[in-house]
């Protein structure tokens, strides 16, 4: 009987680190916060976001035959850019500008970004900086890009179909790219 009762000691003493063990598991994996959105934290707050002001997205320049269906516009987490566009002729081009603002007092740091990839030999697409005391595109060092507390950058993006290209006389259908941007934020240090 005494070594029944050691037995179930044991057994209870087991299930208990068992369950410890489980418990400090969880609360360490769950430990991991993500924020999207806004925040404050002792003072300090938050917002980093992709302008929805339709004045913020500006379309720059258009061919007649361009279209772009759906126009650039931001979801409504303001973390995606979504648009479409069709170029019928070489030489068509459609430009944009949006920008990413950070309303916080932290400054935030590019973490990660999926910006689309044409592979397309005939479409010239890129993305750059427009500087905001010359009107002028730049070229854009993605890593490590800032945003600092209180600020805004203005991007504008380019889509072409190059009147030089190869197939520019042989062109036997339309171009329609479907595109997203998608950029995400954290605290710089």
């Amino acid at each position: 009987m005494k070594k029944e009762k050691k037995n179930n000691f044991l057994l209870v003493i087991g299930l208990l680190l068992v369950v410890a063990i489980i418990s400090v598991g969880y609360a360490t994996l769950s430990a991991q916060l993500q924020v999207n959105g806004g925040a404050s934290l002792g003072g300090a707050t938050w917002r980093v976001y992709f302008s929805d002001d339709p004045a913020d997205i500006n379309i720059v320049s258009a061919e007649t035959n361009v279209t772009a269906e759906p126009a650039p516009s931001v979801n409504t987490a303001q973390d995606k850019i979504t648009w479409a566009v069709n170029i019928p002729n070489p030489g068509d081009k459609y430009e944009f500008t949006f920008k990413v603002v950070n309303e916080g007092s932290i400054n935030a740091v590019l973490a990660s970004k999926s910006i689309p990839t044409i592979t397309d030999p005939d479409i010239i697409f890129f993305i750059k900086e427009v500087n905001p005391q010359t009107g002028n595109y730049g070229d854009v060092t993605w890593d490590g890009l800032t945003l600092a507390a209180g600020t805004q950058r203005t991007f504008v993006v380019h889509i072409e179909y190059d009147r030089n290209s190869a197939s520019a006389t042989t062109l036997t259908e339309n171009r329609y790219f479907p595109l997203n941007i998608i950029m995400n934020f954290a605290q710089a240090s």
